[in-house]
């Protein structure tokens, strides 16, 4: 102990394990048992149980761990889209959203033409078409690769006694409410501190073909009798579970994990060539906003208390006081807005775009040079030599996984 004292300006302490960091995670296929936590942390005043979020997907920046390897860091960031679901209208527009709609309207035209061109030819043939197609193979990678994934993110205590944060789907969350109005029909409170019950949420099939659906569980109980009666199972929070919930329960508000982008942000995300370099430059721009400010600019920061009419109290009357003349102001700088912003970020990329063509110039400057050098006298008879270290390029390149995927 003394030693480790004696040379702590030198040695940190080691970290064993991944940590205690938390992820939403997804429905698992099967059954999941799970009874819903109360609002907590950010939504506790507001009375949001779930939230929803929606992260775009597609970009990809350097490595950061080895900026060497072929294997870039996918890039999420959320969805600053908002609309008014009882007007059915969209109060904000997301730059993202609106050239994912350009590029779908692009690749259902061209498919639409394929068809026409095809029209009494079977169908097989018809999609054949769409792979050997440039225009709609290229459109339809693009939707692939820049999808959006959506889920309501709810806080649970799960049959096994754990906390966590769990993302569900539209239908589940649909099953969910229908599950919850029942209970409270009958006068069966869900949230209870001292009762609550647990609920299935299941997942079955694969990919497009994958049903969700929700239940209350149940369990068996043995009357005076002996005969067994089934009940709702009750999911009471205890003190443990409690002071687990302050600790693993998520902020619904930040559970998402993705980066929050400013609108000028996406915009140049948007208009940018997608290298990595040029993503990175982006997106380190936002490390140099503060939590604080990243939280303000999250289309789900503006929480929706029901307002509370109080009277106005009668202020009480304020002596006057003569003041001076207030002295001339002087000049201040002018606050950054949404333009002052985009300029920046503009002004960014070009000189990331600068660099990479002083780059590309000066090494095609080296192999002017090495042309132009006199070939060497060959020497006499030398001795061929293999280089056993030599290895294969196409070892190291792989495929990159799904980003959306969990």
């Amino acid at each position: 102990m003394e030693q480790q004292q004696q040379y702590e300006d030198v040695f940190g302490t080691a970290r064993i394990g991944g940590g205690d960091y938390q992820k939403a995670k997804k429905i698992e296929t099967g059954i999941t048992e799970a009874r819903l936590i109360p609002p907590v942390k950010s939504q506790k005043a507001t009375g949001r149980w779930s939230l929803y979020h929606r992260i775009h997907y597609g970009y990809y920046g350097v490595n950061r761990r080895d900026p060497t390897s072929d294997k870039l860091w996918a890039k999420p960031f959320l969805c600053i889209e908002e609309k008014d679901m009882r007007l059915q209208m969209i109060t904000k527009a997301c730059p993202k959203c609106e050239q994912v709609k350009d590029k779908k309207a692009a690749l259902d035209e061209r498919e639409a033409e394929i068809r026409k061109e095809l029209k009494g030819r079977p169908e097989q043939d018809i999609k054949g078409t769409f792979k050997s197609d440039p225009v709609y193979d290229t459109l339809n990678k693009w939707r692939i690769q820049h999808n959006i994934d959506g889920h309501y993110y709810i806080n649970v205590k799960y049959v096994d006694g754990s906390v966590g944060c769990m993302k569900i789907p539209s239908k589940s969350k649909k099953a969910l409410d229908e599950q919850i109005k029942n209970l409270l029909a009958k006068k069966i409170d869900p949230f209870a501190l001292n009762a609550g019950v647990f609920f299935k949420f299941s997942r079955q099939g694969e990919k497009i073909n994958t049903e969700y659906s929700v239940s209350v569980s149940k369990e068996e109980v043995a009357g005076p009798g002996g005969e067994l009666y089934e009940r709702n199972k009750t999911a009471p929070l205890s003190g443990a579970d409690v002071e687990q919930i302050k600790t693993k329960a998520m902020d619904l508000l930040t559970a998402h994990g993705a980066t929050v982008l400013t609108e000028a942000q996406i915009k140049a995300l948007v208009e940018c060539d997608e290298d990595p370099a040029t993503v990175d430059a982006i997106f380190d721009q936002v490390q140099k906003a503060t939590p604080a400010e990243q939280v303000a600019s999250s289309p789900a920061a503006k929480p929706t208390p029901k307002p509370v009419q109080t009277p106005a109290p009668t202020p009480a009357a304020k002596p006057v006081v003569k003041t001076a003349p207030a002295p001339a102001p002087t000049s201040a700088p002018a606050p950054v807005g949404e333009d002052d912003e985009e300029a920046a970020l503009l002004k960014k990329l070009e000189e990331t775009r600068a660099r990479k063509a002083a780059e590309k110039a000066a090494a095609q400057a080296a192999q002017v040079a090495q042309a132009m050098k006199p070939a060497p006298k060959p020497a006499p008879a030398p001795v061929q030599v293999q280089n056993i270290d030599e290895i294969d390029p196409d070892s190291f390149i792989e495929e990159f996984g799904d980003p959306g995927s969990n």
